[in-house]
């Protein structure tokens, strides 16, 4: 090993050494010598004499067992390389590999011969040194501070190598545990006095290591009983019915909690931080103890009030059947009722004719003509009954079946109604408000309405401005969206109108309301107004001039909503239209034109070029529907998941009755161009208008 003056100065003489060689063999082409019999060795054709150049030796100043590498390069026609290492070894190829196992200065020889015979040399030395040259003892560094057991620990180690090779750091922390790099981290898992080991190590391989004692102890433990808990409870509940009971505590040192729980009115005890109780008596206050306890047996309690209610008995029974039926042709009942508790339930109907039945779900044919309440009592033993009911009126023929239909059997499929009393105008929008109730609106300013389900119907209304949209919320409230940006509302079935300015800054396309409070209008400019007392006053809920208009929207409560673009994206609102976000974008070019929801999850968008897209989460995700028609389609209407319609701008008209797998054309009369607008109230009950004036009504779903 050298000394530190002569070490350095003997690596400073090899360094300039060997650039005065490198240097030389630049100047001259590489050391070159010309043998053999080839075309250069007086041929007297012009061959090209080869080059050679050691490129590297690394690294640069090994020692004895340490492998060295060589690489060259040269040119030449078919060219071989040779190594000569100086110590008796050679080698083949452009790079090399070679130990030496003494020390000592050695001379390079790096040979280039071509096809013909001719060669190139270069020549490098290398110095070999006996040992390498260890890095210096490294220092160990320990973040300030106890170290304590489950605290991460920063450790820190510095070596200086003496040739400035780059060094890498392995440490032993005396738990068996281990890690490399300069600056670690470490938590011990026990108590105790560690031995942390550090070993700095070069690119020769040579190391130096270094030690460091390291006490680790334990956190003070805090004294003191648990946190009172915290209980979470329902406010009330049915009587025997389980309810869930949650329990929030903390001990002072960490450790696992017992938690029993002790309920009024019984000797039931259970423990856990969660378990379900069943309280046996009706009470206005029971109440649920719950005693935590931790492992040196400090406690602590809180309790829980509840209201303990008596079981709850069946109710909003709903009655559905058709509002109409035929004499001599069987009606088919079901009732639909809130079961709180789950019972057994008796269904007694009385049809209204004198007979009954005890069939859940009953079908009834009539004898003769006239108007009967059909009832349900429903009954659970345990807790009571409730009771529902429908008013049917009996007819001799059908509602339709008089007018001019496309299905196979008498009134069955779409069929087109007589003149409306609303003159000859375009008619642009419907709404039934159930399956009988409904208005229509035209582009004159007319509004008529009926009451049988769209067989009659009377005007009500006739403005200058035209009507573009009505919502009907029942039989009493409606409302209708004009072209000068008015609401005309009624609150009395039509026999009074009151018109009320919006004070929308933009032009309105639409309107919808959920209830007789709570509606909305969408419009031009990405516009949407809204009310919440039943169209009296407005406010703007969005609005953005360059944005392209909204055509329509839907809304199933008064929370969840939806409206689409002209520039085929589809906004949604969660909070009644408090704020509205984009959740859907179609191809470039696509326009909406409409959208229907079921309810909450389930709905439907449709738009230009055949668009027809599919959401199961409210909106979150859509998909694209097998769209029966490539043709632009113009409405959408769904009365359940499975069951809804379609209609394009020619006027075909598509049913689906699985959500949208299949789809059958359905025919109408005569073809019907411009059908801006469908409602429905069932399966059945579905009414389309167009622009031509004419007016279509099913009540067999254009089966």
């Amino acid at each position: 090993m050298f000394s530190d003056e002569a070490g350095w100065a003997k690596r400073i003489g090899h360094w300039l050494g060997a650039f005065a060689t490198v240097a030389l063999i630049a100047a001259c082409g590489s050391s070159v010598s010309t043998t053999g019999t080839g075309p250069g060795s007086g041929s007297g054709e012009d061959t090209p004499v080869p080059t050679a150049q050691i490129g590297s030796i690394s690294p640069a100043m090994p020692s004895v067992g340490q492998v060295v590498s060589f690489a060259g390069s040269g040119s030449g026609q078919n060219i071989q390389y040779a190594w000569d290492f100086g110590d008796g070894a050679t080698a083949q190829g452009a790079e090399a590999t070679h130990t030496y196992a003494v020390s000592g200065t050695f001379a390079i020889t790096f040979s280039v011969t071509d096809g013909s015979g001719q060669k190139a040399r270069a020549t490098s030395q290398v110095i070999i040194e006996a040992v390498a040259t260890a890095p210096s003892a490294p220092q160990i560094m320990v973040a300030p501070g106890q170290a304590l057991v489950g605290v991460a620990k920063g450790m820190q180690a510095t070596s200086v190598d003496p040739n400035g090779e780059m060094l890498t750091y392995g440490w032993n922390f005396g738990d068996a545990a281990t890690a490399t790099g300069q600056n670690v981290t470490h938590t011990y898992a026990s108590v105790g006095t560690f031995t942390v080991t550090v070993i700095a190590t070069n690119q020769t391989g040579a190391s130096a290591t270094a030690t460091a004692q390291l006490t680790v102890t334990s956190a003070p433990v805090p004294e003191g009983p648990p946190s009172p808990p915290t209980i979470l409870a329902p406010p009330a509940v049915r009587l025997n019915t389980p309810a869930k009971f949650v329990g929030i505590s903390e001990s002072l040192d960490g450790s696992a909690l017992d938690y029993v729980w002790h309920f009024s009115g019984d000797t039931f005890t259970a423990t856990g931080p969660v378990v379900q109780h069943n309280f046996l008596n009706v009470s206005q206050q029971a109440t649920a103890t719950l005693t935590v306890t931790d492992s040196r047996g400090n406690s602590a309690s809180a309790a829980a009030t509840v209201m303990v209610l008596p079981l709850e008995p069946p109710h909003s029974v709903v009655v559905r059947g058709p509002l109409e039926a035929v004499v001599g042709e069987a009606v088919g009942f079901s009732a639909s009722v809130e079961n709180p508790e789950g019972n057994p339930l008796a269904y007694q109907w009385d049809f209204g004719d004198g007979t009954t039945s005890t069939e859940v779900a009953p079908s009834h044919t009539y004898s003769a003509q006239g108007q009967h309440t059909v009832s349900v009592t429903i009954d659970d033993q345990l807790t009571g009954s409730a009771t529902g009911s429908m008013t049917l009126f009996v007819a001799g023929t059908g509602p339709v079946d008089e007018l001019e239909c496309a299905g196979q059997a008498r009134g069955a499929g779409w069929c087109i109604a007589p003149t409306l009393p609303i003159g000859n105008t375009a008619l642009n929008a419907v709404s039934f408000a159930n399956a009988r109730s409904g208005w229509i609106v035209g582009e004159n300013g007319g509004v008529v309405h009926s009451t049988d389900g769209g067989i009659t119907w009377t005007s009500q209304l006739t403005t200058p401005s035209g009507q573009i949209g009505v919502s009907a919320a029942d039989n009493d409230h409606a409302w209708v969206l004009n072209r000068n940006r008015q609401v005309l509302r009624t609150t009395d079935g039509g026999t009074t109108w009151n018109a009320i300015p919006t004070g929308a800054p933009f032009g309105l396309t639409a309107i919808r309301f959920v209830d007789p409070a709570h509606g909305w209008a969408v419009g031009q400019s990405e516009g949407i107004v809204a009310t919440t007392d039943g169209g009296t006053t407005w406010v703007v809920q969005n609005s953005n001039t360059s944005k392209p208009a909204l055509n329509r929207l839907d809304f199933v409560d008064v929370n969840n909503g939806w409206a689409v673009s002209a520039g085929g994206y589809v906004m949604q609102t969660g909070d009644s239209g408090q704020s509205w976000n984009t959740v859907f974008q179609a191809a470039s070019g696509i326009a909406l034109a409409d959208v229907s929801f079921s309810d909450t999850l389930h709905g439907w968008v449709v738009g230009t070029s055949g668009t027809l897209m599919q959401t199961t989460d409210g909106g979150t995700t859509w998909v694209a529907g097998s769209a029966p028609t490539s043709e632009s389609i113009v409405a959408v209407k769904f009365v359940s998941p499975s069951v809804g319609w379609i209609v394009t701008e020619t006027g075909f008209i598509f049913r689906t009755e699985d959500a949208g797998i299949s789809w059958t054309a359905q025919n109408t009369p005569t073809q019907t161009t411009g059908l801006p607008a469908i409602d429905a109230a069932n399966a059945n009950n579905a009414w389309i208008v167009s622009a031509g004036g004419s007016y279509l009504i099913t009540v067999t779903g254009g089966n």
